[in-house]
């Protein structure tokens, strides 16, 4: 992830279209990195009938123009299935002024490669 603006605690960033994952909707683990700041802090809620990941940031928050590694773990499906196409969307509360607002469902890019046979 990679905000164009300061991104405060509670704000939401969405990611839908992970469907197939047997993994029980609740709680999940979410680990953040950045060069600049090191760990940072969210929490994850999964919900497997939508195939959908939201994440609260927590304390500070995002930095404009920072770069944030974001990993988390779903357990496959037993059926083989094509990569489905993953959208993302932030509920941004802004860290001063006027700026809050929700943006809009954007296609994250997929690599070209495949990893450990999955393409």
């Amino acid at each position: 992830l990679s905000p164009d603006c300061d991104v405060s605690g509670g704000s939401r960033v969405t990611l839908s279209g992970l469907t197939g994952a047997l993994t029980e909707s609740g709680a999940l683990g979410v680990g953040v990195n950045s060069s600049g700041s090191g760990l940072i802090s969210v929490n994850g809620t999964w919900n497997e009938s939508s195939g959908e990941l939201v994440l609260v940031t927590v304390g500070g928050g995002l930095r404009s123009g920072g770069v944030y590694e974001v990993w988390f773990v779903l357990r496959n499906g037993a059926r083989e299935q094509a990569s489905p196409a993953i959208v993302v969307r932030a509920s941004v509360a802004a860290v001063e002024g006027p700026f809050s607002g929700e943006g809009y469902f954007e296609a994250m890019d997929k690599a070209a490669a495949s990893a450990l046979g999955v393409a």
